[in-house]
Formats: C-alpha cells, sequence, structure tokens
C-alpha cells in the first residue's frame, strides 16, 4: 500500500550523571555506563547499561562517549553482542592527560532477537579515572532498518 513503513525497534540509553570511573589496569574492559532510558518500542531496557533487542531484524547501531582521562592513554570504545566484542564498532584515540575526547560511531549489522548491546572502554595505563560530566557523556541506540534474511 502507498505510505511509508513505520520502524517496528528503536531505543537506546543513555548517561547523564556526573561520575569517575577508575581502570585498573591495562587493556581492562570498564562497562561504559547507561543509566537512563530513551523512548522505545521492542527493546528491552530494564538492564542496568545495556539493551536487549525483542526482534530479529538488521539495525542502525549508533553510540558515542564524551569522557576526560586523567592521564595520557589510547583510549578505545567498542559495543559488545552478547558480551562479544563487535570489531566494526572499535574506535581508539589517543588522549593527553585531562583532554576532553569525544568518539562517535555507527554501523549496520544484522542481530537477533534476545541478544543483549553494552558499551566498554579500555586504556593503556594502569589506574586511570575517567570523568564523565557534566551533561549527557554516553549513549547507545538502535533501530531496526529491515527483517532479517
Amino acid at each position: 500500500p502507498p505510505g511509508y513503513a513505520l520502524i517496528s525497534a528503536y531505543g537506546g540509553k543513555y548517561n547523564n550523571i556526573s561520575r569517575m570511573i577508575d581502570t585498573p589496569k591495562t587493556g581492562t574492559w570498564v562497562q561504559v555506563p547507561l543509566i537512563e532510558n530513551m523512548y522505545n518500542i521492542n527493546i528491552i531496557d530494564s538492564k542496568e547499561n545495556s539493551i536487549t533487542l525483542e526482534q530479529d531484524g538488521v539495525y542502525e547501531i549508533n553510540y558515542f562517549i564524551n569522557v576526560t582521562p586523567n592521564k595520557t592513554v589510547t583510549l578505545t570504545v567498542m559495543i559488545r553482542d552478547n558480551t562479544v566484542m563487535m570489531p566494526e564498532t572499535v574506535l581508539t584515540k589517543q588522549v593527553s592527560a585531562n583532554e576532553n575526547v569525544s568518539l562517535n560511531g555507527n554501523t549496520i549489522v544484522e542481530l537477533s532477537a534476545g541478544h543483549t548491546l553494552d558499551m566498554q572502554l579500555s586504556v593503556t595505563e594502569d589506574n586511570v579515572s575517567i570523568n564523565f560530566g557534566p551533561g549527557i557523556t554516553a549513549s547507545l541506540n538502535v533501530k531496526k532498518l529491515d527483517e532479517a534474511e
């Protein structure tokens, strides 16, 4: 029929609370805080820091982080799918001590119902404090584009 198709699944989470996160060792992955829920349809947001898909499909994933480390480091951010790193989402940047850095990424992938997505970060030095805040400092959202084949 004429008209437009509605998006059948979308939603996400974000962080808007100022906080410090400590990374104990080089290469240790730390879950990014994603506390607040976005408006959603067919996305489960009941678990803190993650979202779970209710439908199979091809999804667009958009994410960003805006933080300040207390040491000069290489900062790496990625999205995990059921605790497995998604290589197409890895972002890396060299950052000076007390420099504010923003990393933004997006990808389109096929995902299954029941899969849970979260965001992780890692740094290249021991005992680094990462400052989140003030304002919106991290976001992860998904939008279903099509049915899975």
